[in-house]
């Protein structure tokens, strides 16, 4: 016959080591997403042509077939009814302090994407300081451009993009922008 003070002995010993399994490993979880503090932020803007789905920026280091500096990918889809045969999307960086890394990159690509199709791309931009940018750097993106089947050319709204990066340093002006 069991001893009944063993088999609850056991079950308790049992529910401590899986209470201390699981606040390991909540505390693993926390430290590996706060050590990373890295950011992304997608813009607000109205009726743009695409709209960004996905989007990661992050250092990418140098080496033999790589350049260093910010990677950035991104996933969109067609917001209009016809046919986009050229896109550029955006993208600012500012670093551990929230201080810009330079001019903003434009990925541009002439390829069609159809009303309400996808897709993807990847830049990398090289700045002066990527290192700046490796753990708590923020990445922005935004559609600046996107040639339509039909011949028209959207732009970006310069006032509401520079306000946006405004909130990251406000000393930014149409100049810093315009690099595009």
């Amino acid at each position: 016959m069991p001893n009944d003070s063993n088999t609850n002995y056991e079950q308790k010993n049992k529910g401590y080591k899986m209470k201390s399994i699981l606040i390991t490993l909540s505390f693993t979880l926390f430290l590996s997403f706060s050590v990373n503090a890295q950011t992304v932020q997608i813009l607000d803007q109205e009726n743009p042509p695409l709209i960004i789905n996905e989007f990661t920026a992050k250092y990418q280091e140098g080496g033999r077939y790589s350049t260093e500096g910010i990677r950035y990918d991104v996933s969109f889809t067609n917001n209009t009814d016809q046919e986009i045969v050229a896109y550029a999307i955006g993208f600012y960086a500012f670093d551990v302090f929230n201080r810009s890394l330079g001019r903003p990159l434009s990925g541009f690509s002439v390829s069609k994407i159809s009303p309400g199709g996808s897709d993807d791309g990847a830049w990398v931009q090289r700045v002066s300081s990527p290192s700046l940018f490796k753990d708590y750097g923020t990445g922005i993106a935004y559609v600046a451009r996107a040639r339509l089947a039909d011949g028209t050319v959207w732009s970006y709204d310069e006032d509401s993009v520079l306000s946006q990066l405004q909130e990251f340093e406000e000393s930014l002006t149409l100049d810093d922008l315009n690099s595009q």
